[in-house]
């Protein structure tokens, strides 16, 4: 809390809760913004596997983040991203992210900066981190870069190919 700005309450409830599988209503992405006179990082927006699009459509996904980040100046992210690897295994991680565009007033950079250190500690088990500021780095080939970090050779992500990338032959 080097910022002065704490978590609420319900964000760190929902950072857990986007960790439940919930066949019925999963959590697939949580904004979270400053709010309540710039003292508290809440909850903004969820979304779920139906608001998504269940079958898999990573580009729902991505247009989605690309165009909160067209409406809101600032926002962090928790992601629960579906993706497989060239061996055929199937994975399910979060993604923690900051959006900090560039070209936003030094205050809101500053303010958004300084807290996500806060937020992210209340992310246990969240294995990828992203911090984004350019448009362009909410597609698909951003967050597989993040992922590949830790687990390289993915070839399908939210259900769907990824072009040049194949699974290994098994014999």
């Amino acid at each position: 809390m080097a910022s002065g700005i704490k978590i609420s309450d319900q964000a760190k409830e929902m950072v857990q809760k986007i960790k439940v599988f919930d066949k019925d209503n999963r959590i697939r992405l949580v904004t979270f913004t400053i709010q309540c006179g710039d003292t508290m990082i809440d909850v903004d927006k969820v979304y779920t596997d139906q608001m998504l699009g269940k079958d898999g459509n990573p580009e729902d996904a991505f247009q989605l983040c690309k165009s909160l980040a067209k409406e809101a100046c600032c926002f962090y992210m928790l992601y629960d991203c579906h993706f497989e690897t060239d061996e055929g295994i199937q994975k399910e991680e979060l993604v923690f992210a900051s959006w900090i565009p560039d070209n936003i007033c030094v205050k809101d950079r500053m303010k958004y900066s300084s807290s996500r250190t806060s937020l992210k500690n209340c992310c246990k088990g969240v294995k990828h981190n992203m911090e984004l500021n350019d448009i362009t780095q909410l597609d698909c080939e951003s967050f597989i870069e993040c992922l590949e970090k830790l687990t390289p050779h993915i070839v399908k992500m939210e259900g769907k190919d990824i072009p040049g990338k194949q699974r290994k032959c098994h014999q």
